[in-house]
């Protein structure tokens, strides 16, 4: 385009020279007006190229949000039929809780608590019984929501690192053989515990861990209670639970005491 303008151009100009029909300031100013017409078709050759490239781009920009909507069009799908499964699975269940408080005729089930009025009786032995214990802090008598639970320190039955019970130790069983007499057949578990110390070395080819060490305890006191005290063993139980419960910090000698001790528990 730029070579036919300025071919045109020139004939142009040879045909005014030729004719000499305008002057040589005429001849300049259509040479101007010329070049003025040639330089806005080259601004506009520019800007309909910008145009293109803009197309271009805005045609790709176009394409990508098609297929980002289409992702969002399948997760919004995918959202949609995973509530609708969760809400049948909510009327399934509603469903058959109507069904279940039918059969109930109509009435809301709800748990009831242990009756604990049977411990009234036994706290008030374990409490006369071992007055002097629990003074001392020896001894300690626990109540919650569903049991009753007597704790007894280690020195009041065996000797450190000991699995056998003391002499002293069989006159306390037999004093509590005499108010567990007064369960009234409840279960009675015996439980073992210990402090996170290793075993002595005098002790752990035998008791190479706390389990077996409480497990033996409890296991010797289990024993007692059946034999000389001559409570049922259909209601005991004997429980090892090594280190694994403890009531207070092992950093401590006073945390150690206290974490070395058996727990008599008795369940409703």
């Amino acid at each position: 385009m730029k070579k036919t303008h300025r071919s045109f151009l020139v004939i142009f100009s040879l045909i005014l020279i030729c004719t000499g029909c305008v002057s040589q300031q005429s001849f300049q100013s259509v040479v101007q007006q010329l070049e003025r017409e040639r330089l806005q078709n080259e601004q506009l050759r520019k800007e309909m190229d910008q145009l293109r490239t803009e197309a271009a781009k805005h045609k790709e920009d176009s394409a990508r949000l098609a297929g980002e909507n289409q992702t969002l069009l399948k997760s919004a799908q995918e959202d949609k039929t995973k509530t609708d499964e969760l809400s049948a699975q909510v009327e399934s269940l509603s469903r058959d809780v109507a069904r279940f408080s039918k059969k109930k005729g109509g009435a809301v089930v709800v748990a009831k608590k242990p009756d604990m009025s049977w411990a009234k009786g036994l706290s008030d032995e374990f409490q006369k019984t071992f007055r002097d214990e629990i003074k001392k802090g020896d001894a300690q008598l626990k109540q919650t929501q569903d049991r009753l639970t007597f704790v007894l320190e280690e020195p009041l039955l065996f000797e450190p690192d000991d699995v056998e019970i003391t002499k002293e130790g069989e006159d306390i069983l037999v004093k509590l053989g005499g108010v567990l007499k007064k369960a009234n057949g409840r279960q009675i578990v015996v439980g073992g515990h210990l402090d996170d110390a290793p075993i002595a070395p005098s002790m752990a080819k035998e008791f190479p861990t706390a389990w077996e060490f409480t497990g033996t305890r409890a296991v010797s006191i289990v024993r007692f209670l059946e034999e000389e005290d001559k409570i049922s063993g259909k209601i005991l139980t004997a429980a090892a639970y090594g280190a694994t419960r403890a009531v207070a910090a092992n950093s401590t000698d006073s945390g150690r005491a206290q974490n070395r001790r058996i727990e008599v528990t008795l369940l409703p």
